[in-house]
């Protein structure tokens, strides 16, 4: 099915050709009317505010448990994670059990390259995988990873079986 092209720019204090015009506008009201042409906007730039009324993403979300990268645990016994990209910005849910040794922080990929602004952010911290033992850092470590951290001091793992879990965002390089 073919487009209607409409070859006159519209902006403030530009003339447009009346006849034109018309007859552009013509020829979009009778493709769409008969069927023979549809309507496409290939690009858009709004000043100021626009109201979407639909379901807007740039991605489903997406789990990628099965490519995501993690080391930092000597097993991996299970891994959820998932990511949702709306625009620049990236959420990721994640859960993440494994066999740590002392000094260890678990360290995973991004779906998406980190871009300037970010906030590390803090997590629940099981202990094995029943009781929560405290508060860990979300620390963006590099453009493309992330370093879990035992406590939001920095602290890393210690030995045993660990689990964390948790959501945080940020904007897309």
């Amino acid at each position: 099915m073919a487009y209607p092209s409409v070859t006159n720019s519209f902006t403030d204090a530009t003339t447009i050709d009346a006849v034109q015009l018309n007859e552009n506008f013509n020829d979009i009201v009778n493709g769409v009317s008969d069927g023979t042409k549809d309507i496409q906007v290939a690009n858009s730039t709004v000043n100021g505010y626009a109201d979407i009324t639909g379901d807007v993403y740039t991605t489903a979300l997406t789990n990628y448990s099965n490519t995501v990268t993690i080391s930092g645990l000597d097993t991996v016994t299970t891994k959820y994670f998932y990511y949702k990209r709306i625009g620049n910005i990236v959420h990721v849910w994640f859960y993440v059990l494994g066999n740590a040794t002392v000094g260890d922080v678990i360290i995973f990929d991004l779906p998406y390259a980190c871009g300037a602004n970010f906030l590390n952010m803090y997590i629940p911290i099981l202990t094995g995988t029943t009781e929560v033992n405290g508060c860990g850092l979300v620390f963006f470590n590099a453009a493309s990873e992330v370093w879990l951290y035992y406590r939001i001091d920095s602290t890393k793992f210690p030995d045993g079986d660990e689990c964390a879990s948790g959501y945080f965002s940020y904007e897309a390089a």
